[in-house]
C-alpha cells in the first residue's frame, strides 16, 4: 500500500517535470523568433517645381556721343619783310666809341695773358742756354738720358715755372735739368704786337763725351 503511494508521487513528479519543460521549450520558441515588422513606407511625395521667374527687361543706356571740339583758326603769321627797322627790340644802342674803349682795354690784358707755343703769332726763341751740370754719380757710372720738361717764359723772356713731363731713367737727370733751363733766357713770345706768356716744351739730353 505503502509502495503504491510511492510510485504515484513519482509519477506526479515526473508529469510536472514534463509538463515544465515543455513549457520552457515553447516559451524558448516563441522569444527566439522575430517579431515582423511592417516596412512598408509611404512614398507618395509630392515634389512641386519651383515657378519660374519672370526676367524684367533691361533697357540699354544709350551713351551719348561727344562731339568733336571744333578747331578754332589760327592766327595769321605776321609777315616779316625787310622793314625790321620799325621794331624796337628793346636794345640799347652801342656807342662805337665805347666799344674801342673796350677792345683797346683787351688788347692792353693781353699781358696777363698765358698762351700755348701754337697760338701765338711769335714763339718765344732761345737766347742764352747755360749747359746742365752732369750729374757725378750717373758720370760715374756711364749712365745717360734725358728730360722732357714744360717751362712758363713770361712777358720778358725768363722762365717763371718749370714742370717735368718725362724723365728717362727717371729720378736720374730731374733736378739737374731743372736747374740748367731756370737758367735760360728767350726772346718773349708775342701776340697781336703784344709780348704775353707762353708754355713751350724743352728737351734736356745728357750725353757723355
Amino acid at each position: 500500500m505503502l509502495r503504491n503511494r510511492r510510485l504515484r508521487g513519482l509519477a506526479w513528479m515526473l508529469g510536472g517535470s514534463l509538463a515544465v519543460l515543455a513549457l520552457v521549450f515553447a516559451m524558448n520558441n516563441t522569444v527566439g523568433m522575430p517579431a515582423k515588422i511592417d516596412a512598408t513606407v509611404a512614398t507618395n511625395i509630392s515634389i512641386q517645381k519651383p515657378v519660374p521667374k519672370k526676367k524684367m527687361p533691361v533697357k540699354k543706356r544709350e551713351i551719348p556721343k561727344r562731339k568733336a571740339a571744333r578747331k578754332s583758326p589760327r592766327a595769321p603769321l605776321p609777315k616779316i619783310g625787310g622793314g625790321l627797322g620799325g621794331f624796337s627790340f628793346g636794345i640799347p644802342d652801342f656807342d662805337a666809341a665805347a666799344l674801342g674803349d673796350v677792345s683797346g682795354k683787351l688788347l692792353g690784358d693781353m699781358d696777363a695773358m698765358v698762351m700755348s707755343e701754337e697760338a701765338v703769332d711769335d714763339p718765344p726763341t732761345v737766347r742764352s742756354r747755360p749747359a746742365a751740370v752732369y750729374p757725378s754719380r750717373a758720370r760715374a757710372k756711364g749712365i745717360t738720358g734725358s728730360v722732357t720738361l714744360s717751362l712758363l717764359i713770361d712777358e720778358t723772356g725768363q722762365v717763371e715755372r718749370v714742370q717735368i713731363l718725362e724723365a728717362s731713367p727717371p729720378g736720374i737727370f730731374d733736378e739737374a735739368a731743372r736747374e740748367a733751363v731756370q737758367n735760360w733766357r728767350f726772346d718773349p713770345a708775342s701776340y697781336k704786337g703784344k709780348h704775353v706768356k707762353v708754355w713751350v716744351r724743352q728737351t734736356v739730353h745728357f750725353k757723355l763725351v
